[in-house]
């Protein structure tokens, strides 16, 4: 279709061919154009000096991220300016998984994840639990940390201590 005002632009047409439509881009698209590589060279001017310190700070995140399993909790630290430590007790564990996305993967990282019973929820909806970063042999360190949880008690004492409970 030719849009109204718009004169077709002189091409070389074969012979018996016709011009069926024609038309331009729509006069709004050239300031969203300009809007937008305006936006990306201010982005690339003002980002570019902050590169080494955004560097800096994923290598310092990186370096900060400890982990320690002991016979009674696992704990997690990290944080560069303020700190965070989570510690849950074996016992609330309870799911271990090992994950790792195609970037992970292309780095050759896996990563380890623990569920507890808080219940805590995140922004996601997703429930909370420590994640342990870029863990070598993260498939044996899941393992050592199901191996270390405490055995479930049998369906009878379960019951004796339930009968207990309401006993008291």
């Amino acid at each position: 279709m030719t849009a109204p005002g718009v004169t077709p632009t002189p091409i070389r047409l074969f012979e018996g061919e016709t011009i069926l439509a024609s038309g331009r881009a729509m006069p709004s698209l050239a300031p969203r154009r300009q809007i937008e590589v305006s936006v990306l060279f201010l982005c690339t001017v003002v980002l570019l000096p902050l590169l080494p310190l955004a560097w800096w700070a994923n290598t310092e995140a990186v370096r900060q991220h400890r982990w320690w399993l002991t016979d009674r909790r696992l704990v997690v630290a990290n944080g560069i300016v303020g700190r965070s430590v989570r510690s849950v007790p074996l016992d609330k564990i309870v799911d271990v998984t090992v994950t790792s996305t195609w970037w992970d993967k292309l780095w050759g990282m896996e990563h380890v994840n623990v569920r507890d019973q808080t219940g805590e929820v995140g922004a996601a909806g997703t429930a909370t639990g420590l994640s342990l970063m870029a863990v070598e042999d993260a498939a044996s360190v899941a393992d050592q940390i199901l191996a270390s949880l405490p055995q479930a008690t049998s369906d009878q004492d379960l019951v004796a201590a339930l009968r207990q409970l309401i006993a008291a």
